[in-house]
């Protein structure tokens, strides 16, 4: 602080010297330095750094500042997939983009790809400590429920054999509403290797003082749709084979009283449902649970034949909930097959769910389908499920959609559409857009206002593809 003038009162003096005080309280003490101290230092890495070009594409993500940051992630699975680890000089950059509200969701990626440098920065700072190794068994049997979530989820995507056993040794231990989690998380890489764990777990669940209990019941019918979905499985052979009978007619007729497969036996403990409802009930029922690729192995037709069979099913009293439940089953077993035969029916938010179930053709056929554009209007075009890669054909088209609408103004339809800009074939050329006889103030707003903005992130979409 400069010296205060003679002429200075008392009070400002006082105030001064407190304030240097302040200062130097806050300042605090330099450590006086050791002999012999070594600082820490980071322990080897056994895994390659990113490359130069992966690290300034990850600087280029950034600098958009995209709401949604579908490149961020898609930048650290290709890094996961490739076996590296953060270069040194985005380690905390990533880590701080990491810790944002928004980015939650990549936090186990983040974890991946922090390597044993980035681990050591971790251990540093506690709200970074999402970087940090895990032990996945200690954090199961210790964690809390949400922690022991997210493990299990990381499991089945990366360690499907871990996830057996973490669960297997402590099932019978699980309260039922966590038994009910960890069976949603299991249709994640779910394969055959699954179904003696599967089994183990249906029939813990079919003791008798478990049989009416609504929770239970509710996951031995999501365990039940899991078998099912599994057409090496030994209850996939046995129910496609009783289903069977119902339609080898070529309609689906069900029997009027309890036969092979409609009996209370079955219906209580394989499916979890009441032994006490009529025969069209059941089947109701169970449209909802069955995946529906187990319908169209027990009719050996197609998936809109099939559906055909089964919403003209003769039934006493008459089955009002088809469609519904055939959805519903549809989007549980993620069907391609059903999602398209179904997508004309849902309500809209069925309708973005169905959507994100088609192969990138079939889907962008949907959006440019006239019968279905008033549900198209509604969709979450921002949603990562849509698509990630659109064909060039198809984005020239979506540009062509944002050019009209943001000239005339229609702000809704700009909202649905402007994120698009992450999801374009890198090639499109955003500056052919308008037309040979648009205005001059028209065009100006368009390639100065639209356009550089564009191309900056169809520049990093083209690199992020070509590492893909």
């Amino acid at each position: 602080m400069p010296p205060l003038p003679p002429e200075t009162d008392t009070t400002t003096t006082l105030l001064h010297t407190i304030a240097l005080a302040n200062t130097a309280h806050l300042a605090g003490k330099r450590t006086a330095p050791q002999a012999g101290f070594q600082p820490a230092v980071p322990p080897e890495e056994s895994r390659p750094f990113c490359s130069p070009q992966a690290v300034k594409l990850w600087n280029d993500m950034v600098e958009l500042e995209s709401k949604y940051p579908i490149f961020e992630q898609k930048w650290l699975e290709l890094c996961a997939e490739r076996q590296q680890i953060l270069a040194p000089e985005i380690i905390i950059g990533v880590f701080q983009f990491a810790a944002h509200k928004k980015s939650n969701a990549m936090r186990p990626l983040v974890r991946r790809v922090a390597g044993n440098r980035g681990a050591w920065i971790a251990a540093q700072y506690p709200p970074w400590s999402f970087a940090l190794p895990t032990d996945a068994v200690q954090i199961w049997r210790e964690g809390k429920p949400a922690e022991r979530l997210d493990i299990l989820q990381d499991a089945r995507r990366y360690n499907t054999a871990l996830s057996r056993q973490l669960l297997t040794t402590t099932w019978e231990k699980e309260t039922g509403s966590d038994r009910k989690k960890f069976v949603e998380l299991c249709r994640t890489g779910l394969s055959p290797a699954d179904e003696p764990m599967l089994l183990y777990f249906w029939e813990t669940l079919q003791q008798p003082a478990l049989l009416n209990k609504g929770i239970a019941q509710e996951t031995r019918q999501m365990i039940l749709s899991l078998l099912l979905s599994l057409p090496e499985s030994a209850l996939y052979q046995e129910w496609t084979t009783l289903l069977g009978a119902y339609f080898a007619t070529g309609k689906c007729l069900l029997p009027t009283t309890d036969d092979a497969f409609f009996h209370p036996e079955r219906m209580t403990r394989q499916a979890g449902l009441s032994a006490n409802l009529p025969i069209s009930a059941w089947f109701e029922l169970l449209l909802g649970i069955v995946p529906p690729a187990v319908w169209q192995a027990a009719t050996g037709k197609t998936a809109a034949q099939t559906f055909d069979l089964l919403r003209t099913a003769k039934l006493n009293p008459p089955a009002t909930g088809v469609t519904e439940r055939l959805i519903q089953a549809t989007l549980a077993s993620g069907d391609s097959a059903w999602a398209e035969v179904l997508l004309q029916t849902g309500t809209n938010q069925q309708f973005l769910e169905l959507m994100a179930l088609l192969p990138g053709e079939l889907r962008e056929k949907a959006i440019r389908d006239p019968k279905l554009a008033k549900s198209v209007q509604q969709l979450v075009w921002n949603s990562p499920a849509i698509q990630f890669n659109w064909s060039l054909n198809f984005s020239q088209w979506i540009l062509d959609e944002l050019y009209q609408s943001w000239i005339g103004y229609f702000f809704s339809k700009v909202q649905q559409i402007m994120p698009l800009d992450v999801f374009l074939h890198p090639d499109t050329r955003p500056d052919t857009i308008p037309g040979l006889y648009d205005g001059a103030d028209k065009r100006e707003r368009w390639m100065h206002g639209i356009v550089p903005e564009l191309n900056k992130t169809l520049a990093v979409k083209k690199v992020l593809s070509k590492y893909s």
